[in-house]
């Protein structure tokens, strides 16, 4: 082959290959809604005299992925502990004061994390929940969030853990 036909075959490589090289690769985060998360729950399980209370905290993860259309506002419906596989509840509601305070604004490819504390104070329990509290299975706390961007409240769950403090 002579230099004029290989210059020719290298320009026209470069040329085909160049705006497949400028797209990059392709996102694959699918988030066109917020996506929840629990993370690091801990439940302490008080008692007392007088009363039994639960104490703890826990971390939410709220995620918008970079196909959504615009920013999401996210607020708090309710939650709860469960037993280990959901079929009882054994706190509802469950109080828990977040920091930030909500609305949470979820901007498009952005996470935001609210770090929520569970006061003794405002979640006493009956003796008897104590004995489910305490199971080897464990437990759950699990929640429902509004998001702008959707007409449904979206539930969340944490992996199941164990409370401390059982007798």
């Amino acid at each position: 082959m002579n230099a004029t036909w290989e210059t020719r075959l290298t320009l026209g490589g470069l040329i085909t290959c160049l705006p497949l090289c400028l797209m990059g690769c392709p996102d694959t985060d699918a988030a066109v809604f917020v996506e929840l998360s629990i993370q690091n729950p801990t439940l302490e399980v008080e008692t007392s005299v007088l009363a039994t209370a639960v104490s703890g905290s826990f971390d939410l993860r709220l995620h918008l992925g970079p196909r959504a259309t615009d920013a999401a506002e996210v607020t708090l419906g309710s939650l709860s502990v469960t037993n280990h596989d959901q079929t009882i509840t054994l706190i509802a509601p469950l109080a828990a004061v977040p920091n930030p305070a909500e609305p949470w604004i979820v901007n498009v490819d952005s996470d935001v994390d609210v770090s929520f504390t569970i006061d003794g104070l405002d979640n006493e329990v009956e003796v008897e929940a104590v004995d489910a509290l305490c199971d080897p299975g464990g437990i759950i706390i699990s929640g429902a969030f509004d998001d702008s961007l959707e007409d449904a409240l979206k539930p969340v769950t944490s992996r199941v853990f164990h409370a401390t403090g059982c007798p």
